[in-house]
């Protein structure tokens, strides 16, 4: 996300607010991609578009979170196993 923002300064856009503004984000998404959630695509076009740079680029700018999967598809939590109903005997 530092490669982003450096890119964002270039264009004269300083925080990470100033950023949400200018792509049509909330600050929460972009503060969650600065801390290592998996973007969107919607977002990652929204940031590359405002930044007048490829999405691929901007992929490679934002860091993995950790327990991604390394072909880029995000991590899925295992859905806790069904409880047993009890039976009155």
């Amino acid at each position: 996300m530092d490669k982003v923002l450096k890119r964002a300064r270039s264009k004269g856009i300083e925080t990470i607010p100033d950023l949400a503004v200018q792509a049509g984000l909330s600050e929460p998404t972009l503060y969650r991609l600065a801390n290592g959630n998996e973007p969107s695509l919607p977002t990652v076009w929204r940031i590359a578009r405002l930044l007048g740079a490829r999405i691929e680029s901007i992929l490679l700018e934002v860091p993995t979170a950790p327990g991604a999967e390394a072909d880029g598809a995000p991590h899925q939590r295992k859905r806790p196993a069904a409880r047993r109903q009890r039976t009155s005997a």
